[in-house]
């Protein structure tokens, strides 16, 4: 009996259209029907669905299905049969050696050791003995080949372990645009008893607060009332050096050169035109004069500089000047810091600590320290968080910053705002007549900007909810922080002291080359909410190129952006900002002491333009 396997095999070889004893090819030119010798584990109804090339009502096509089904034939990586092409001495080697072990099995189970005869494995085998060099030539060239493949794969492991050792990347963003502003002011006056009364004050008067707010912020927030209006630039470049040391420490550096430029400020006409007295010399440039030389902000600075260590038990530990951010809005820190930190993350669970330490200030020998130059301190900070992600889309937790002896500018309501009075009644009086407000000189009311050290404590709360919807992507962030603690000046618990700030984007905010997304926010900050470590200054890219505290104000922000490359996008974004509704502002100052903000609209439109590699 001859068994119907061995021509269902047969009729395999005739389709190839070679003799079984032609010459074998060059097997190094030869694409064999399998990925393997032997052992093959197939579906084989999906194979032979997968042999889309053989025709249904082929003479040939029960016997191939056959085949297929007991998996003597696999087909090519393709999913093909490719029936119309010469069979080599390869492909027929190694089909014949899977029917031999096809039968051998057969033989081996009771059950089906009947359908098969010994006169058809001696025909294999037979056939097999024809193939027998050709067979073991395959394994030695598939056996250099493994080997030569793990070669180039060693190699290719040891290149990219070098590559990851020392990587570098660069950052560019520029964002010119236009800017306005509406001010309203007045200035307290006596004469109202024992409450606040005020003239409204005449366009272009100078309103110069320091830096207005809680929070040791540099950048101070300058008003003229009226209105006004400017053009401004503003450029950042950063060059990011990361690399990979081993599978566990890593080191991180990123230097950033900051460039400003501005055109003065205008006093807008009653048309709202351009052309209006220039009201001040922007201070990014180095000359008054008419002809403006080249600005002064150009030097390079180090944001931050670390070393980290990844265990893989979710554990690591960073050190150096590291850079820290709470959640994924940063609205409590989002900063450089000197120190270490120490964090575990895995399974959606992130706990982190940081400590940092910031050098003495003004120490300068000889130095007079008193309560208004303050000397010989050192600021530390003291941040953590912890987070939970219960889903892909979900992220929720909690964290807090804690500023040791922080160096802060804040409003004092307990002093007079004109130096040398002393605060009677509400109002300024000379030493000398305490009981007589000063009526003439200034029309001033009690309360000044100071300096102060105090520990800064504040927690915070924050989530996001990141999913895609029919493809569109959707996000949605939400943060909410408390400064707790006492005022210095007054001992009392801060007033209006929390803040709050959620955002949304819709659409391909991940970088997808040709599309597009929107993407707006609001932000309300208390009087005494915001510390000096938030995003907010630091690092929005809809805030800080306007004002140099948020403390006291509502901000608010949309855009559209276009990803024109994996690498990098272009964006139209409109802000505006004022104070927070029924908040009176102190702007009190040596030059317009009692002084005091009702209204702050500004309104700005920029393109922005962003890359990245």
């Amino acid at each position: 009996m001859l068994f119907r396997r061995l021509g269902a095999l047969l009729a395999a070889f005739t389709i190839g259209c070679i003799p079984l004893i032609a010459d074998a090819a060059d097997p190094a030119t030869t694409t064999a029907p399998t990925p393997g010798m032997t052992g093959a584990v197939i579906d084989a109804q999906a194979q032979s669905d997968a042999l889309r090339d053989i025709p249904a009502n082929s003479w040939a096509y029960q016997a191939i299905q056959a085949l297929v089904a007991d998996g003597i034939i696999i087909g090519y990586p393709d999913g093909t049969f490719k029936g119309n092409r010469p069979l080599t001495r390869y492909e027929a080697a190694v089909l014949t050696e899977r029917a031999v072990e096809f039968l051998t099995k057969k033989l081996a189970n009771p059950q089906t050791a009947g359908d098969v005869s010994q006169a058809d494995i001696d025909k294999l085998r037979a056939l097999l003995d024809e193939f027998r060099g050709d067979i073991d030539a395959l394994k030695l060239r598939v056996s250099d080949i493994d080997s030569r493949l793990k070669k180039v794969e060693a190699t290719q492991s040891a290149m990219q372990a070098q590559d990851n050792r020392a990587k570098v990347g660069l950052v560019y963003f520029i964002r010119p645009g236009s800017f306005t502003e509406e001010v309203s002011a007045y200035k307290a006056a006596t004469g109202c008893g024992s409450n606040f009364c005020g003239v409204a004050l005449a366009p272009n008067t100078a309103l110069t607060g320091g830096s207005l707010g809680s929070g040791d912020n540099v950048t101070a927030n300058k008003y003229y009332s009226g209105s006004n209006g400017t053009g401004f630039g503003y450029q950042l470049l950063r060059l990011l050096l990361d690399g990979q040391l081993d599978s566990r420490a890593s080191y991180h550096i990123r230097l950033e050169n900051r460039y400003y430029w501005d055109t003065p400020d205008a006093q807008l006409s009653s048309s709202s035109t351009f052309g209006g007295t220039v009201t001040n010399t922007p201070n990014y440039l180095t000359s008054t004069t008419s002809t403006f030389d080249y600005p002064t902000n150009t030097s390079i600075r180090l944001n931050y500089a670390y070393m980290q260590y990844n265990d893989p038990s979710g554990v690591y530990v960073a050190g150096g000047r590291i850079n820290e951010a709470d959640g994924t809005l940063g609205m409590l820190y989002a900063d450089q810091f000197n120190g270490a930190s120490v964090g575990y993350s895995k399974g959606g669970i992130k706990i982190e600590g940081a400590y940092a330490y910031q050098w003495p200030v003004n120490n300068a020998g000889g130095q007079v320290c008193s309560t208004t130059t303050i000397c010989n301190y050192a600021t530390q900070q003291l941040l953590g968080q912890a987070s939970f992600a219960p889903t892909k889309s979900t992220l929720l937790g909690v964290a807090f910053a804690d500023d040791v002896n922080d160096r802060i500018t804040s409003w004092n309501p307990t002093v007079c705002s004109v130096t040398g009075k002393a605060p009677v009644g509400g109002y300024c009086a000379t030493s000398s007549a305490a009981n007589a407000p000063i009526v003439a000189a200034g029309l001033a009311a009690t309360g000044a900007y100071q300096a102060a050290v105090t520990n800064l404590t504040e927690g915070a709360a924050f989530g996001r909810y990141a999913s895609s919807i029919d493809g569109v992507g959707v996000s949605l962030e939400a943060e909410a922080t408390v400064r707790e603690g006492h005022d210095p000046f007054t001992n009392l618990g801060w007033k209006s002291n929390a803040a709050y700030w959620i955002q949304g984007k819709l659409g391909a905010y991940s970088p997808t080359p040709f599309r597009s997304y929107l993407e707006g926010g609001w932000i309300a900050a208390g009087f005494n909410s915001i510390d000096p470590h938030t995003s907010i200054i630091n690092g929005t890219s809809y805030d800080g190129e306007f004002q140099g505290d948020p403390n006291g104000y509502q901000i608010g922000y949309a855009g559209i952006h276009y990803w024109f490359s994996t690498y990098a996008r272009v964006g139209l974004v409109y802000q505006y900002y004022d104070l927070l509704n029924g908040t009176t502002y102190p702007v009190a100052s040596a030059t317009c002491p009692g002084c005091f903000l009702t209204h702050d609209l500004g309104q700005a439109v920029f393109l922005q333009t962003w890359l990245q590699f």
